[in-house]
């Protein structure tokens, strides 16, 4: 469910993005909000798709990509649980942790179709009725029936399963565990044919007149289904993993221990071992009477009987897995991670692998011109040029590297041994051939790491619990801090003399970075957990800190808190958060199947934009220096590149559009937002209508004063024409007409004045405080005049922020967010 709700979200946010700014009506301060929305909707379809960047000739990937490093073929949002492959051997169906079933090519592992069920993961997935029918447990014990074509659901099982069920071939019958025992079900009509003592695993014959179950000690009863007569009894000595019988039933085999033990049925009553297979003790299906499907815990493949030999075999194979039908493939669920792995077992070499280069980087950094991006994974790094199709090598690391940081001319790795420090570091250059040094100075186990923007301290935390600043060019302990809890996230502020650390024990604090004397400068109190993040915003007056699903945004003054966004747990742990380049925006990475980068925007605490690759957790962040992408990675192992703008692709906004977004400026949600993006894409033609903007706010407000004024006029007439101009004005008249109604010296002023408020309640219009309205059309429309940067611009902006309406509002917020 939990799956579910994020897809929910994700297209909501993505619905605000794209679909809520709106169009300006002839008059800028007046108009309805949702025309405005849906027109800015059409704007930013017409002004063209999204390019297409990366690799050349291949899509970009899930919405607002704009380049994609690796496929995401094969993987599920969740841990994979359970697969088959279909009866044809053409596709492998997979279900997973992320309560989805999956179909895919097993020839080239792209995706062919998907299907969320609804209840929680899916445990089994089996094709029966002869396959035409997909059968999928779920983690409630219910068990649905989809069409393998389309996967709608054509049926389900009316009561609970259990973790285990067997169909027999033609799904007439099925075995389940049942309140009092295993019972054997007729489909059609829902009666029991037979109730016996439970048992793990279960398998009816394929002749449908018996089925074979097995107890806690290995011991197999081979039942009648016509009476309950117990045919056969086979003692494996030890408990079993697995059971399944040949197709014309007169074999059982039987996984015991590290073997396969195959009996000879012909004659229940003198069953008898025929043969053991060592390495086998992880049984399967088998293709024929002859080949059976096996494993150990490393290994699957086929054993052929006949020739007393595995006719095929692959390696590394763990989890769940499944044979194609004519025993040249293995299909498995793997032990960790997100993806469905194929071997061939003609050669036993794994197929589609390539894309398993950057499980759980450690770093995603972009170059400074914005042209490539620079990768730790593993112990390789990488350099990804955005417009080629793969990354090439660009250095080896001497270990693993957990975690990285970089400054100016500065890499540190982490490993398990210790930090490695490379000077002269160039993102778009190779790495050098060995670090300059490395620290192991309580270094071992580090499990967080900064470096300063101008590349001259290192400071690092591992097992000891103990957070050490060095300095970087010689290694040199510049201090330890005074206090021992394990630092789940460092970071050094803009100028690099404080140090921002979130312990384990529940605080942030700020140090001093290289005074080896003082104490903490101060701590506030933060949501407990086992891993945190935390940034400084560019200008360094901010600080952002998470160990849960919420952000704690804190004045790095003195940790008073100015905001919180997200949800202690509802959209998953925060992994990573960063600030915008303009220090406008705060991004957060976020894990699990609900995994995503979303991104506030701060001066209205409003989420703006989800990016979402659909594959769960995302573990790395790497915003681009001009603000305009974001790099991410994750548990899918792909680094994606983002549009943060929303105009990448699309041409410069025409007159007519930027007048549209100017009236969509306003928008308390993502709309706003995205006006501001269209507007500062109009650059120098932007200043006119936001000119001309500001000049008609002013014009309702003088407006404004003046119906108020009307209200307690001689003339019956014009009091009664000025109330109705009040109520047309909407919004941008409530603040004066309040102040009328509550202290007005004239009777009839009040009067009217709260007649007018009715009336704007009614139309939905209620009072804002703070950034609202005209306020916070003023304060996005200061932000644009500043990106655009030109002479006129910032002679507006200057001259906008001291008369404009909303000033004192704007004032007051830029006052919050540390801003000038």
């Amino acid at each position: 469910m939990a799956a579910k709700r994020f897809f929910r979200a994700s297209a909501a946010v993505l619905g605000l993005s794209l679909g809520a700014a709106a169009a300006a009506p002839a008059q800028p301060d007046t108009g309805d909000d949702e025309a405005l929305r849906r027109k800015l909707v059409g704007i930013l379809n017409q002004q063209g798709a999204p390019g297409k960047a990366g690799r050349p000739g291949a899509a970009v990937g899930p919405p607002g990509a704009v380049a994609r490093l690796g496929d995401s073929r094969l993987r599920h949002a969740g841990r994979p649980l359970c697969l088959t492959f279909s009866p044809d051997g053409k596709r492998v169906v997979s279900g997973g942790e992320d309560g989805t079933v999956r179909v895919w090519d097993a020839a080239t592992g792209e995706a062919v179709n998907v299907v969320q069920m609804p209840e929680g993961s899916v445990q089994q997935v089996q094709f029966t009725h002869g396959g035409t029918r997909v059968a999928a447990l779920l983690g409630g014990g219910r068990l649905r029936f989809l069409n393998p074509d389309d996967l709608k659901e054509i049926g389900q099982y009316p009561v609970p399963v259990g973790g285990e069920f067997s169909m027999s071939g033609d799904g007439r019958l099925i075995a389940h565990a049942a309140a009092d025992g295993l019972q054997v079900t007729d489909v059609e009509t829902e009666l029991a044919r037979l109730e016996v003592p439970a048992g793990s695993p279960v398998r009816l014959r394929p002749d449908h007149k018996s089925v074979a179950v097995a107890d806690a000690k290995g011991v197999v009863t081979l039942y009648q289904l016509a009476g309950g007569k117990p045919l056969a009894t086979l003692d494996n000595g030890g408990p079993l993993t697995g059971m399944a019988f040949s197709p014309d039933g007169k074999r059982l085999a039987c996984g015991v221990g590290t073997v396969a033990k195959v009996w000879d049925l012909s004659a229940p009553k003198a069953a008898k071992v025929a043969v053991e297979v060592k390495d086998a003790g992880r049984v399967g299906e088998w293709l024929d009477n002859n080949r059976l499907t096996a494993g150990d815990a490393a290994a699957a493949g086929v054993y052929d009987l006949a020739a007393g030999k595995w006719a095929g075999r692959a390696r590394g194979v763990s989890g769940a897995w499944a044979v194609s039908p004519d025993g040249t493939r293995v299909a498995a669920t793997g032990g960790t991670g997100l993806r469905v792995r194929l071997w061939d077992l003609t050669t036993g070499n794994q197929l589609l692998a390539e894309n398993d280069t950057f499980p759980e980087p450690a770093l995603v950094l972009p170059a400074p011109d914005g042209r490539a991006v620079f990768l730790l994974a593993g112990d390789q790094a990488f350099a990804w040029p955005l417009d080629q199709r793969a990354a090439a090598p660009a250095g080896t690391l001497p270990a693993k590297a957990v975690l990285a940081a970089a400054g100016k001319g500065r890499l540190a790795v982490a490993t398990a041994e210790g930090v490695a420090v490379y000077d002269d570091f160039d993102p778009s250059k190779p790495l050098a051939a060995k670090p300059s040094r490395t620290l192991t100075e309580t270094a071992a186990g580090c499990r967080s790491l900064a470096v300063s923007p101008d590349g001259s301290r290192v400071a690092y935390c591992g097992d000891a619990a103990q957070t050490v600043v060095v300095e970087a060019a010689t290694g040199k302990t510049l201090r330890t801090l005074p206090v021992r809890t394990v630092a789940l996230s460092l970071a050094f502020s803009p100028t690099g003399d404080t140090l921002a650390v979130l312990g384990r024990d529940g605080y942030l604090r700020l140090f001093p970075a290289g005074d080896p004397l003082n104490a903490d400068l101060w701590k506030v109190r933060v949501q407990r957990g086992q891993k945190g993040t935390v940034a400084f915003s560019p200008d360094g007056k901010l600080i952002a800190s998470s160990s849960s699903g919420q952000i704690k945004v804190v004045s790095a003054a003195d940790g008073a808190e100015v905001l919180t966004v997200g949800g202690l747990f509802e959209n998953g742990l925060v992994q990573q958060v960063a600030f915008s380049p303009n220090g406008r925006l705060l991004l957060a990475a976020s894990e699990g199947a609900e995994g995503g980068v979303r991104v506030w925007e701060l001066a209205t605490q409003s989420l703006v934009r989800t990016f979402a690759t659909g594959y769960g957790t995302i573990y790395r962040l790497g915003v681009f220096g001009d603000g305009t992408r974001v790099a991410s990675a994750g548990a899918e192992e792909a680094i994606t590149v983002w549009d943060m703008t929303g105009r990448h692709g699309r041409s410069a906004p025409a007159a007519p559009d930027l007048t549209t977004a100017w009236g969509s400026l306003g928008s308390p949600d993502a709309a706003g937002h995205a006006a501001a993006q269209v507007l500062a894409a109009g650059g120098d033609k932007s200043v006119s209508t936001i000119a001309t903007g500001v000049a008609a706010m002013r014009a309702t407000r003088a407006r404004v004063a003046q119906r108020v004024k009307e209200l307690g006029s001689d003339d019956f007439n014009v009091r009664e024409a000025a109330a109705r101009d009040l109520v047309r004005i909407g919004a941008p008249s409530l603040a004066a007409v309040q102040q009328a109604a509550a202290t007005s010296d004239s009777a009839e002023v009040r009067k009217r004045a709260a007649d007018v408020v009715t009336q704007l309640g009614a139309r939905g219009v209620r009072p804002t405080d703070g950034l609202a309205g005209d306020a916070l059309r003023l304060y996005r429309a200061l932000e644009v005049l500043d990106d655009i940067g030109t002479t006129e611009a910032r002679e507006l902006a200057r001259d906008a922020l001291e008369t404009g309406p909303g000033a004192d509002a704007v004032k007051a917020t830029r006052a919050r967010l540390g801003k000038k």
